[in-house]
């Protein structure tokens, strides 16, 4: 249990260090755009923004939607990263830099369907919202089994499960590669993709950690039999490295 303490505390530390560290030029940054009504009133009053937080992994803002679907806000940022914009019970997946522009035209059609392929995106950061809208749409499709992902994390055995998630992580290290030629991606994209399946992986292993570790067991026995290099994968992080921050997985993984 002694090393668990002692992972927990240097995140800790880590994270409130960088949050004060990581203080850089604030910049204007608009997101704006219209749910196309053909003139007639909706009924979504408000969209929600999630953006990556230190102290709560994700902060929201709650923009208002008038009567024709029309919708505005205005942000100090001072990192580029991902955000997230919530059309009912669906995330959906963007990137913005301190300083950017960008529109949004949303097909009302979304409010059913709620896909990427009903919201048109212009600005600053097209090319980057491209890459990354269309490879998080593939990647879903191709790689992920999520039946077969909880039944892992419920069935197999801690060293079991590191290498059922190595496998994973192959094949998602494959797929970008071959992506990125495919749709000459821009650079903003491919370190962006880099460092988000790389937490994503983290955040999968701390996961079934957390999963077990939270079951009505003997937890004096569980943390006995936990095997001490189930961890190990945490050498590999380099903690000056502050691009992490690019990515929203960085952030629930912190």
């Amino acid at each position: 249990m002694k090393r668990f303490v002692i992972i927990f505390i240097l995140i800790c530390v880590y994270s409130i260090s960088f949050s004060f560290a990581n203080q850089g030029k604030v910049a204007k940054t608009v997101i704006l755009g219209f749910i196309k009504t053909e003139g007639k009133p909706i009924a979504l009053s408000k969209i929600t923004l999630k953006f990556p937080d230190y102290i709560s992994s994700k902060r929201e803002v709650i923009v208002p939607v008038d009567s024709l679907g029309h919708f505005r806000v205005e942000l100090d940022l001072i990192q580029p990263s991902d955000f997230s914009i919530k059309f009912v019970n669906r995330w959906l997946l963007y990137f913005i830099s301190p300083g950017d522009s960008i529109h949004l035209e949303i097909d009302k059609s979304i409010l059913q369907a709620r896909k990427y392929s009903y919201i048109n995106l212009t600005g600053s950061a097209q090319k980057v919202n491209n890459d990354i809208t269309h490879f998080n749409s593939c990647l879903s499709d191709s790689l992920t089994d999520w039946n077969l992902e909880e039944k892992s994390v419920s069935s197999l055995n801690p060293e079991q499960y590191k290498e059922f998630i190595a496998n994973k992580s192959l094949k998602q290290e494959a797929f970008l590669k071959g992506f990125n030629e495919k749709e000459q991606t821009c650079s903003v994209f491919q370190e962006w993709a880099k460092y988000h399946l790389r937490f994503a992986i983290w955040n999968d292993l701390f996961q079934y950690y957390m999963v077990h570790e939270s079951a009505e067991i003997d937890k004096v026995q569980f943390y006995k039999k936990f095997p001490q290099s189930y961890f190990d994968f945490l050498k590999d992080w380099d903690m000056k490295d502050q691009r992490a921050e690019i990515s929203s997985n960085f952030f629930s993984f912190i």
